[in-house]
């Protein structure tokens, strides 16, 4: 377990991202994935999908934009 503190001195120099899915009800799945800046805790890009998977074409669109 981490207790420390991130931080830098500007935004946009660290950033993190993850990957999420939903179950629905239906029996499909919903996956998200986002990027975040470390910095100011502000979301930089989101996608989502109606797919189970982590599809490289919504991550390359994400990071180009």
């Amino acid at each position: 377990m981490y207790d420390g503190v991130v931080g830098v001195a500007e935004p946009n120099r660290r950033w993190c991202s993850d990957e999420f899915e939903f179950a629905c009800d239906n029996g499909e799945v919903v996956t998200g994935v986002f990027m975040k800046d470390c910095c100011d805790r502000e979301i930089i890009a989101w996608r989502a999908w109606a797919e189970r998977g982590l599809p490289g074409k919504p991550v390359r669109d994400m990071l180009a934009s």
